[in-house]
């Protein structure tokens, strides 16, 4: 094994759903030089934080992960090293959390060491007194820096979202968009936000953990007018089984009306709303009422203190998972638990903060939070 060039130390969870991520994004075709999933790891040198982005793409669907590290032993400026399908099918079949909720938990939280060289990547559990598992797969050669084979996933990413999002129709196959909400999945999410950005591309994110886009296609004059007739169709037969509208009453906000409303020809008032969520669910249950109102700054740093004293480790990566937040809010986060001397100082590194706390103590603190932020 020759000298390493990447040593880190990465968020076992969020390393994982990078992968499970990457996966729906590849080419069936194993031979396909597109069938890789990209490491990207970034120093200070391109962001305050070093960081890996976990990428793949098919030239049709792509998608961007952001894995924080815990530490960083070995890195230069920017290393990039590819996986083949076989080496991320591995990788993924040995590192998996255990059932108990409990021990997944702390899986989790744990942190898996990565060690790249120019043909090799191992990766070993990091115990705090002991390591685990490891396993070493092979990496693809890298591609020439003339080689298109390989679309510049990033690259491209970042030019549509510099681009406004466009009015319009869009028109998108299921197969694809399929593959955003395995992703969103990977990570946990409950919902993707979907931005058209033009006839030829929509763009999909969950949070700041994942980003990626869908090529859609043009419609021609003849499929336009299939689809126009089948909507005419559906209005015809479910306006009769509509419901009355409701009789305004006093209680009506008539500003709210105003401003987010219009009027039919029969004169009832129709509430428009833009909705750019598509939230999905594999259990849903009909009877709850989903609260989609985002959680206040003082209920987040309660959450994020719960979490560390009762874990008793100060992972950045931890809070950004567990909260879904992002990387910045998440180091806020940190930097606040902190000035309330629940977490020492960071170190040198990514390495997780000291926890000040013991959890016998949680709840003095805890209520001591909440009656600061006036909750």
């Amino acid at each position: 094994m020759s000298a390493p060039k990447v040593e880190v130390l990465a968020a076992a969870g969020a390393l994982r759903a990078g992968l499970l991520a990457a996966r729906p994004h590849l080419p069936s075709d194993p031979t396909d030089e597109r069938a890789r999933v990209r490491l990207s790891f970034t120093t200070a040198e391109f962001d305050p934080h070093a960081q890996l982005l976990v990428s793949a793409s098919d030239s049709y669907t792509a998608v961007v992960s952001r894995v924080v590290l815990h530490e960083v032993v070995t890195l230069p400026a920017l290393a990039v090293v590819d996986l083949p399908t076989e080496s991320v099918r591995d990788v993924l079949a040995v590192f998996r959390p255990p059932s108990g909720k409990d021990a997944r938990a702390a899986w989790l939280s744990s942190s898996l060491r990565v060690v790249l060289t120019a043909d090799e990547c191992t990766v070993e559990e990091a115990g705090a007194l002991v390591d685990g598992k490891s396993l070493t797969v092979p990496v693809l050669a890298p591609l020439s820096e003339s080689d298109t084979a390989y679309p510049d996933v990033p690259g491209v990413i970042a030019r549509v979202l510099e681009e406004p999002p466009a009015m319009g129709e869009s028109c998108v196959q299921p197969s694809m968009l399929a593959a955003a909400l395995e992703s969103a999945r990977a990570w946990g999410g409950d919902a993707i936000d979907v931005t058209v950005h033009g006839p030829s591309v929509v763009t999909w994110s969950v949070g700041d953990v994942a980003v990626g886009f869908v090529a859609t296609h043009r419609q021609d004059a003849s499929s336009l007018l299939r689809r126009d007739g089948h909507l005419a169709d559906w209005r015809r037969d479910l306006l009769p089984l509509a419901r009355p509208p409701r009789p305004p009453s006093d209680e009506d906000d008539a500003e709210d009306v105003d401003d987010d409303a219009t009027t039919s020809d029969s004169g009832h008032v129709l509430r428009l709303r833009p909705v750019r969520t598509l939230v999905f669910s594999r259990d849903v249950d009909p009877e709850r009422e989903v609260d989609l109102t985002p959680p206040s700054s003082d209920e987040l740093l309660v959450d994020a203190a719960d979490l560390v004293i009762t874990s008793q480790f100060g992972s950045t990566s931890m809070l950004q998972r567990k909260l879904r937040v992002g990387f910045a809010r998440a180091c806020a986060l940190m930097d606040l638990l902190e000035q309330h001397g629940i977490v020492g100082a960071s170190e040198e590194g990514s390495k997780a903060r000291e926890v000040l706390v013991p959890p016998e103590a949680k709840d003095r603190v805890l209520d001591r939070l909440r009656d600061v932020g006036g909750a």
